[in-house]
C-alpha cells in the first residue's frame, strides 16, 4: 500500500479548479444543508484535486464548489483561494477510478445511465454495481405515476390557526400517550423500513429537509408517532426566518395528523423563539418532547414550565431525549420520561 496524498495547496477554486466528472452525473439533491453548514462553520474540508501538468481537476468537492459559487452570487464573502490536497494519480484514468471508488458520496447517488456512459468514455475499470447509483431514465412510466401519486404534499393547503402568523393549530385528539418503541432518529436508516414506533428529528437538518417537499415517506413508514421536526434555530436567527421554521414543522405535524400519526410537540428551541413556538399548540395539549443538554439544565426547567402551562398539569407528558446523568436526575425528580441518547433501538 502506498500513500496517494500529496501536498496541501492553496487553489483559486473559481478559475483553476476544473470538473473531472460530468455535470449531470449526480441525482438532484437539496443543497441547503451544505450551504448552511458552510455559512456556519466555514470551509472546513479541503478539496481533493488531481494535478495534470499544472491544471487542477476536482476529485472531491464538486458540490462544495457549486454551493460556494451560489454563495458568491448571494454576495457572501468567500476567499478566492481555498485549501486543497493533491491526489497522486498517475493519469486521468486513475484519477477517475479514485473519484468513483474512494470519493463516491453515499448521500447523493450517481445517475446510472450517465455513469455507465462516462466510464466507457474514460475507459476505466470499475464495478458500477458496487457504487451508489440510481436509475432515473429506465423507469417504467407506470412506476413513475405511482411515485407521483404517493407525493402527498399540498403546497397551497391552509389549516385553521390560532395565531396571526397562520401557524397551523394541532388537533387535540391525536396525542401520543407514551413513546411507542422502537424510537429511531429520522434518516439513520432507510425510511422504507417498517416497524418504527416513533421517529424523532434531533439530527442534522439535511436528513429531513425533503419531508417539507414530500412527507409521504413518514406516512409510508407506518410509524405511530413522530416528534415534530426540530428545525435548527439560533439566537442569531432572524425572527422572520425562525417563524417560518416553526410554521414548517407545525404544518408537517398537522398534516400528518390527518394520516393518524400522533404528534409530540418539539419544545427544543432557543429562548428567543419560545413564545413563537407555542403558537399552534391548543390549550390542554399534553404530549411534548425536548432535547436534554447536561450543561443547560435551566432549559429543561423552562420547557417543563411551558409544558405545564399548556397542558394545565403539574406533571405533563414531557419526554427528555439525551442530556446525560444530570438530565436523568432532573427527570427522576420531576417524574418525566427520560431516554438515553445512545438508546436508538429501544
Amino acid at each position: 500500500m502506498e500513500s496517494r496524498i500529496g501536498n496541501l495547496i492553496d487553489i483559486d477554486w473559481r478559475n483553476n479548479l476544473h470538473d473531472l466528472q460530468p455535470e449531470n452525473i449526480k441525482t438532484p439533491t437539496n443543497l441547503n444543508f451544505l450551504k448552511e453548514s458552510l455559512v456556519k462553520h466555514g470551509f472546513a474540508l479541503p478539496f481533493a484535486v488531481w494535478n495534470d501538468q499544472g491544471k487542477y481537476y476536482c476529485i472531491d468537492g464538486h458540490t462544495r464548489k457549486q454551493v460556494l459559487s451560489e454563495l458568491v452570487s448571494e454576495r457572501v464573502s468567500v476567499p478566492t483561494h481555498l485549501k486543497a490536497f493533491e491526489i497522486l494519480a498517475k493519469d486521468r484514468k486513475e484519477a477517475v477510478e479514485i473519484l468513483l471508488e474512494v470519493y463516491n458520496q453515499k448521500h447523493n447517488p450517481f445517475v446510472k445511465d450517465t455513469l455507465t456512459e462516462w466510464v466507457k468514455v474514460e475507459e476505466v475499470q470499475v464495478n458500477i454495481e458496487s457504487l451508489h447509483v440510481e436509475t432515473l431514465s429506465e423507469q417504467d412510466p407506470n412506476d413513475i405515476n405511482i411515485k407521483q401519486e404517493k407525493k402527498v404534499w399540498v403546497p397551497d393547503c391552509l389549516f385553521p390557526s390560532n395565531n396571526p402568523y397562520d401557524i397551523p393549530t394541532l388537533l387535540p385528539h391525536t396525542q401520543p400517550i407514551y413513546v411507542d418503541v422502537p424510537l429511531r432518529p429520522y434518516g439513520a436508516e432507510k425510511r422504507s423500513k417498517q416497524g418504527v414506533g416513533t421517529y424523532h428529528f434531533y439530527v442534522d437538518d439535511y436528513r429531513f429537509e425533503a419531508i417539507w417537499d414530500n412527507p409521504s415517506a413518514i406516512i409510508e413508514s407506518g410509524c405511530k408517532n413522530i416528534v415534530e421536526p426540530n428545525c435548527s434555530l439560533y439566537e442569531t436567527t432572524p425572527i422572520s426566518y425562525g417563524i417560518f421554521q416553526i410554521y414548517k414543522k407545525r404544518w408537517i405535524a398537522r398534516f400528518l395528523q390527518d394520516y393518524n400519526i400522533n404528534i409530540f410537540v418539539d419544545l427544543n428551541v432557543t429562548e428567543k423563539f419560545a413564545s413563537y413556538n407555542r403558537m399552534g399548540i391548543p390549550e390542554g395539549y399534553n404530549a411534548f418532547f425536548t432535547r436534554g443538554y447536561e450543561s443547560r439544565l435551566n432549559n429543561l426547567e423552562k420547557e417543563l414550565v411551558i409544558a405545564q402551562e399548556i397542558s394545565g398539569l403539574d406533571n405533563p407528558n414531557l419526554v427528555v431525549y439525551g442530556g446525560g446523568k444530570k438530565a436523568k436526575e432532573f427527570c427522576y425528580k420531576k417524574n418525566l420520561t427520560c431516554i438515553s441518547e445512545t438508546t436508538l433501538d429501544i
